[in-house]
């Protein structure tokens, strides 16, 4: 089992980094939220694995946070979901939506990521409620931006912005931003809209 990789960060992706640990390149597949703090090209970056093995092939999955890879690791416990599955859903949302979404059943927001069809949002309700309560400071306390998850506005318009291509922490940097300039009715079109003149 290979825990970690440590070494040269010699180029990155949207999916994909390669990190050089004297002269021998790994390649190893990451989710956008890992994507979006990995440090320079040439600087030292240290990456937690997971190495799937399969009859033809090796494959690692590289997380920045021990609660990505943890997650990784328990979203491939439900049925139908792999390793390719479970990194397109952390990609699809924040960690702490995610956590979310399951606890309180918003098939919906699942549903919003894309892959994640009608049968596969009820089984990571179904299989995973009782089990995601252990990422503790995920699961009930504060959101790391501050939003308020649990209500359904902010989730559409959290999933309507990931459809258009932003990643989870800009999505959510913007839509804290647009909050401060709504009053305290809003809808989800005018959230958006706000939102998006945060880019």
């Amino acid at each position: 089992m290979i825990s970690f990789i440590k070494g040269r960060l010699a180029s990155k992706t949207s999916e994909k980094a390669v990190i050089d640990v004297s002269g021998v390149g790994f390649e190893i597949l990451i989710p956008a939220s890992s994507v979006s703090r990995l440090p320079q090209e040439g600087e030292e970056v240290m990456l937690l694995t997971s190495l799937v093995v399969r009859e033809d092939s090796l494959t690692l999955y590289g997380f920045v946070t021990r609660e990505e890879k943890d997650f990784f690791e328990l979203l491939m416990t439900v049925q139908g979901v792999g390793p390719k599955s479970a990194l397109n859903i952390l990609s699809g949302s924040d960690l702490t939506g995610l956590v979310r979404a399951i606890q309180q059943g918003n098939l919906a927001l699942l549903k919003g990521i894309p892959g994640v069809g009608n049968k596969t949002g009820q089984r990571l309700i179904v299989e995973l409620r009782d089990k995601v309560a252990s990422f503790t400071g995920l699961a009930g306390g504060g959101t790391g931006a501050g939003l308020p998850e649990d209500n359904d506005t902010v989730s559409e318009c959290l999933s309507a912005l990931s459809n258009l291509g932003y990643r989870p922490q800009e999505a959510r940097e913007a839509v804290q931003q647009a909050l401060r300039k709504l009053p305290a009715k809003y809808t989800v079109a005018e959230l958006v809209r706000e939102a998006l003149k945060r880019k």
